[in-house]
């Protein structure tokens, strides 16, 4: 091509780039997403937050738990190399016939922690990890007899992805919160301490998830309480609101039931939730605190938009305690 458009020799092209100019033709790189110079920082400063918890804290990395997920197939044969022995002198060489590597193959999900492995699932042959999936592993997992001996050490859970859903789903409830003075005056818990709310959020989500037939209410009622208790002295409206937002949109986007199409009107219908519950707080003649009008928004809105199950249950109490710790992270521990 520049050969072409110069009316020159292609080899006399190909000297000058390589010879004069000392350039390479190099073939792309594939990589999963490109990111903002704006994402890219985000992530540089909340790993030197981690980082910096991690010195603090020598038992802090010893919190997480995490998953991946691998390709096996039903035959992998070995290599050339590994199939190689040792033999005497003036003996030839070892013939192996050559075979291919299995069409069949299926999904690996191993979810572990500091100390090793904790559980792992193989995936019914023709399914791909879809996130949908992984969450209903996850919950399987959670609620299984290897996490209830270990909770009590275990602070954090992280899911790995997210879809640009729910950062609209975040951006459009924001907006609607904040176009109401009832939301607001509803959500801001500037007043009200860490540790109180926690309490609070205990004794609801555990209400909640009886009446979702969860296993284990208690333990997932401290996965959705303690992390509010462990990085808040309180919490102020605007990380309230990127919290609510949070806990919801990520909750959907894992079930699968955020798409673009739903995004803002869900998001709408979550804030309205919150604001119906206050005017009856304001309405009504049986007194309701704050917290009660809080929790009776949140769980309206999931009783209307969502077929809880129990794994779902134990899902969004996961994703509620999460939420609270990326908070923590990424925009500061409320005003001290």
């Amino acid at each position: 091509m520049i050969a072409e458009s110069l009316n020159m020799g292609v080899g006399s092209v190909f000297t000058i780039m390589t010879e004069d100019l000392k350039k390479k033709k190099l073939c792309a790189r594939f990589v999963p997403h490109t990111l903002t110079t704006e994402q890219k920082e985000h992530r540089i400063a909340s790993s030197e937050d981690l980082i910096a918890a991690a010195d603090e804290d020598p038992n802090f990395l010893k919190t997480f738990v995490t998953g991946d997920e691998s390709w096996c197939l039903e035959y992998d044969p070995e290599t050339k190399r590994q199939s190689s022995e040792w033999t005497s002198p003036g003996k030839g060489r070892p013939m192996k016939v050559r075979a291919s590597k299995s069409k069949t193959k299926t999904m690996l999900l191993v979810f572990f922690d500091s100390r090793g492995i904790i559980h792992h699932e193989f995936l019914r042959q023709g399914s791909t990890v879809t996130d949908f999936d992984h969450d209903a592993t996850a919950g399987r997992f959670i609620t299984s007899e290897v996490l209830p001996r270990r909770v009590f050490s275990l602070n954090k859970i992280i899911h790995t992805t997210v879809g640009p859903n729910a950062a609209a789903f975040l951006s459009s409830f924001t907006e609607a919160v904040k176009a109401s003075d009832f939301s607001t005056q509803l959500l801001d818990l500037s007043q009200t301490t860490g540790h109180e709310y926690s309490q609070f959020v205990y004794k609801y989500s555990l209400l909640a998830q009886q009446s979702w037939g969860s296993e284990n209410p208690e333990i997932a009622s401290i996965f959705a309480s303690r992390s509010v208790s462990q990085n808040f002295l309180n919490i102020p409206l605007e990380s309230m609101i990127r919290i609510c937002a949070n806990i919801m949109g990520r909750f959907l986007h894992f079930e699968g039931i955020l798409k673009e199409e739903n995004t803002h009107s869900l998001a709408s219908a979550y804030a309205k939730s919150y604001e119906d519950s206050a005017k009856r707080r304001m309405s009504s003649k049986q007194f309701k605190t704050q917290h009660e009008a809080i929790g009776e928004g949140f769980v309206n809105f999931v009783n209307s938009a969502v077929r809880m199950t129990p794994i779902r249950a134990w899902n969004l109490a996961i994703h509620f305690g999460n939420s609270f710790t990326l908070e923590s992270i990424e925009h500061g521990s409320g005003n001290f």
